[in-house]
C-alpha cells in the first residue's frame, strides 16, 4: 500500500520538546478514528531548544503524518485548524504532499522498544527488527531520551541508520522501528552526514 508523507506548514511560538503525546491527543480530537488506524506515523515538531523541556518554533517547522493513501482524505480537515499541546498553540496551513523518497541514512530521534532501556540491550533488540525485516544496515546508538505517555515516563535512543540501500530506505520510513509511532517515536526523515 502506497504511504503518502502530509506535511502541514504551522505557525506558533513554542512547545515543550517532549510533545508526542499532546500532539497525539490534539489530533486524535480532530480525527475521528485515529486510534483505530494502523500504519500512521507522525512526527515530532522541529524546532530550536531554548531550555531542557521547550523549543522555538522554526520558519520550516512542519506537522509531518505518513499515512496509507486510503486514509488521506481523514486528515485533510486539519488544514486551518488550531491545535493545543500542554497549552502551547500551533496553527495549521494546507499540507504539502510527499512521495517518500530513499536516503543512504535515515535518524530518528527517539525509538522506544518496551522493556529494552539500556544502550546494549536495546541495540541488540534493533538489529533483531531490522533482520526480521530483511535489512541489513550500519546501525549507531543515540542519546538516551525519556519520553511521558500518559503519566509513564518511557525511555528510548536516538537511532542513525547508515549504507542502506534504496529499498531498505524506503521500507523503514514506511514501518519504521520500534512502537509508538503516533506519538513521536521511531519515525524515521533523511540523515545528512559524513560518517561512513
Amino acid at each position: 500500500m502506497k504511504i503518502i508523507e502530509l506535511r502541514f506548514p504551522l505557525s506558533g511560538s513554542t512547545l515543550r520538546i517532549d510533545h508526542g503525546y499532546a500532539l497525539y491527543g490534539a489530533l486524535s480530537r480532530l480525527t475521528p478514528g485515529l486510534h483505530q488506524l494502523s500504519n500512521i506515523a507522525i512526527d515530532l515538531i522541529e524546532g530550536v531548544p531554548v531550555d531542557n523541556q521547550h523549543l522555538t518554533l522554526i520558519p520550516h517547522s512542519t506537522l509531518k503524518i505518513r499515512i496509507p493513501e486510503p486514509f488521506l482524505d481523514l486528515f485533510l480537515p486539519l488544514a486551518g485548524q488550531r491545535l493545543e499541546l500542554d497549552g502551547h498553540l500551533i496553527d495549521l496551513a494546507p499540507p504539502v504532499f510527499n512521495d517518500i523518497l530513499p536516503s543512504p541514512a535515515l535518524y530518528s530521534r527517539i525509538v522506544t522498544i518496551k522493556g529494552y532501556t539500556s544502550p546494549e540491550n536495546f541495540q541488540e533488540a534493533i538489529q533483531r527488527q531490522l533482520m526480521s525485516l530483511g535489512i541489513h544496515t550500519a546501525l549507531r546508538i543515540g542519546p538516551r531520551r525519556i519520553t511521558c505517555i500518559s503519566n509513564h515516563h518511557i525511555v528510548g535512543f536516538g537511532v542513525r541508520l547508515l549504507k542502506l540501500e534504496n529499498e531498505d530506505s524506503l521500507l523503514l520510513q514506511k514501518v519504521g522501528l520500534g512502537g509508538r509511532r503516533k506519538m513521536g517515536c521511531g519515525f524515521f526523515n533523511h540523515h545528512f552526514t559524513i560518517d561512513g
